[in-house]
């Protein structure tokens, strides 16, 4: 079945199966060209570029030509070439993953993108150190309302236990989702020192928010 599969698509017509072949080959030509003007052919291990783009078009080779040319082989050669033939398979099904990769060669045609992807990663210390400390203040609010409002209604459907707390204020004193629900709570019972605790969050957790921005 998977070599009948094959021969049909050696014999299809279609538009995206010689696409397909046609950028295989661009690519693969493109390749040996940037190999053959290098003046030192030592440089091509340093240019990252060139590396990775030499890994894709591999890829884009050993998938498009060689895995079915492969398959013919052993299918008119090995009567027993079914387990071989399905191997094959699930290489070139691993092999189809290298595509997203090709996603990055817009980088090179793209320099304001380049320059972002660069931005963000110099950020991610900051934004780590960041998120630190807001889950250090998520921590220490919890603790604190856990066991201050434990006995009341608003602490066991909102601050039952540690966990659940800050999952409660990560909700409602940092995203800000339908916090008046948990205000309105708080009035109710008259747990006025709550409510200054939970506004003190709040502030805290928009400007550490803010500095992440």
């Amino acid at each position: 079945m998977p070599t009948r599969h094959l021969l049909v698509n050696l014999n299809s017509s279609s538009v995206f199966f010689w696409v397909e072949h046609f950028f295989c080959a661009f690519f693969f030509l493109e390749l040996i060209l940037r190999f053959l003007a290098l003046k030192l052919k030592s440089y091509c291990f340093k240019d990252m570029w060139l590396v990775f783009d030499s890994f894709l078009v591999m890829a884009m080779v050993l998938q498009t030509w060689l895995v079915p040319l492969f398959q013919l082989l052993v299918h008119h050669e090995s009567p027993a070439g079914l387990p071989a033939d399905a191997s094959v398979l699930r290489i070139a099904r691993l092999l189809r993953l290298t595509r997203l990769l090709r996603m990055a060669r817009l980088l090179r045609f793209m320099p304001e993108l380049f320059i972002l992807v660069k931005a963000i990663v110099a950020a991610m210390r900051s934004v780590v150190f960041t998120l630190a400390l807001l889950i250090l203040l998520l921590y220490a609010f919890s603790i604190a309302f856990t066991q201050s409002l434990k006995g009341t209604e608003c602490g066991k459907t909102y601050f039952d236990t540690v966990l659940f707390s800050m999952q409660s204020f990560f909700i409602f004193g940092t995203l800000l989702d339908e916090v008046w629900d948990l205000v309105s709570a708080m009035v109710s019972e008259q747990l006025w020192l709550a409510l200054v605790g939970l506004y003190v969050f709040i502030i805290f957790s928009s400007i550490t928010i803010m500095n992440m921005l």
